[in-house]
């Protein structure tokens, strides 16, 4: 599977808190956010309809509040960005960043069989 969205600088902070919570609303996301990004909530808006657009996010209206939720695992996610560390940054192959991720707890076992298996199928 070649993953065809990827998950920009901006967007993975957004990514890594809903695929810790679930689903959220923008309001939730950004209070979370406040303490690592200095943005104002329009941004976190306007990157979160973004990703929606991108495939990466999608919505649905409870009690008149949109609650954003991710469309993709961790570790679909976290394909391409493990291929530019491996190769740009540690000279290591992917499996070995997969490994080191797992060994921190970065990852659970699960996430870690998925990222491995995406590695190997993606031709990106």
């Amino acid at each position: 599977m070649t993953i065809s969205q990827e998950i920009t600088e901006s967007e993975l902070p957004i990514m890594k808190i809903l695929w810790e919570k679930g689903e959220l609303s923008v309001r939730e996301v950004h209070d979370q956010l406040l303490s690592s990004k200095d943005w104002a909530y329009s941004t976190t808006k306007t990157t979160m309809d973004r990703m929606a657009k991108k495939g990466l996010l999608d919505r649905k209206n409870q009690h008149n509040v949109f609650l954003y939720y991710p469309l993709i695992s961790k570790a679909q996610g976290l394909v391409k960005w493990v291929r530019f560390f491996a190769d740009g940054f540690l000279s290591r192959s992917p499996q070995e960043v997969v490994a080191m991720f797992t060994e921190s707890g970065t990852l659970t076992r699960d996430e870690a069989h998925e990222l491995h298996s995406l590695l190997k199928d993606d031709k990106a």
